[in-house]
């Protein structure tokens, strides 16, 4: 197995970071130790006790993992830190159209035929008789059509 033992946080979790836009970031680095110096940083993202990409941060839901940095430490290429970064801002987010707010257009096209009760007095519109036994064309008056 290349890595010994879990990641384990090094220091405090840093409050989160406003920035613009209700945007909030949180940065935790972790300490990560392999058994050969031979590992590279894929075996040192595998530790047991790192954050996936996409978890959500303990201390708010919204915040996801987006990004997890290893480096070795100088004059050891057994010893990692890795920085993992939660942002409630992610590309992948952005992408998917059901989380966008809603664009709402509206407009008005003009209507021909008259609604039941708002015929003007005295309009009138070619409209198939239903009690023409051939189906011609009646002459209904506004009064007629509400």
């Amino acid at each position: 197995m290349p890595v010994v033992g879990t990641a384990k946080p090094i220091g405090e979790n840093r409050p989160g970071e406003d920035l613009a836009g209700g945007r909030k970031r949180f940065t935790q680095t972790y300490f990560v130790q392999t058994d050969h110096p031979l590992e590279g940083p894929t075996a040192v993202l595998g530790a047991a006790g790192l954050p996936a990409l996409y978890e959500p941060h303990l201390g708010h839901p919204q915040a996801l993992c987006v990004s997890r940095f290893p480096r070795s430490l100088p004059n050891s290429r057994i010893a990692w830190h890795v920085e993992c970064e939660w942002d409630t801002h992610y590309p992948d987010r952005d992408d998917n159209p059901l989380l966008e707010r809603p664009e709402v257009e509206w407009d008005a096209d003009p209507y021909d035929e008259p609604l039941a009760g708002t015929a003007a007095e005295g309009y009138t519109t070619e409209l198939p008789n239903p009690n023409d036994s051939q189906n011609g064309v009646a002459f209904i008056k506004a009064q007629e059509f509400a």
